[in-house]
């Protein structure tokens, strides 16, 4: 498995994600990043499209080159049945190597019985986001915290 936006990551997220793409391969399916590293542009273009939530300014995970997101070749970002059984196997992988997967979130109080924010995905008990998955938030050390690759 090689995929170019992996030179995008932290080598440290670097690793967990090819081992979660290398068992996503195991079983059948052809994961792709999608979307790695984000400039502070990109990320504000984002949140206008509603792509991500109104909070999530600045460089953030994406920046610091610890969030992707991750897509079948086949399936991109269609919302079905089959999509979400990649996404779902997506983050039973990605929670197992203690990352934070975007599947599991819906919405503030929300829980996979009864989510408070809309997505398509809550038919199959998928969060709004589940091609996401990013270091966990409290276990980003403070020197993390800046643009993994500075602007030019």
């Amino acid at each position: 498995m090689t995929d170019a936006k992996l030179v995008e990551l932290r080598l440290e997220f670097r690793a967990l994600i090819a081992g979660i793409m290398g068992g996503l391969e195991g079983s059948g399916w052809q994961p792709k990043i999608s979307n790695a590293r984000r400039t502070r542009a990109q990320q504000a273009e984002k949140v206008r499209l509603g792509y991500a939530m109104p909070g999530a300014r600045g460089p953030g995970s994406h920046g610091w080159g610890l969030a992707c997101d991750i897509i079948d070749r086949r399936h991109g970002w269609e919302v079905s049945e089959t999509a979400a059984r990649f996404f779902a196997e997506l983050g039973d992988l990605a929670l197992g190597a203690g990352l934070t997967w975007g599947g599991a979130w819906f919405g503030v109080g929300g829980t996979r019985e009864h989510p408070t924010h809309t997505s398509p995905w809550n038919k199959w008990q998928v969060g709004w986001d589940p091609a996401h998955v990013q270091w966990p938030q409290q276990e980003i050390p403070p020197e993390w915290r800046t643009d993994y690759r500075r602007e030019v």
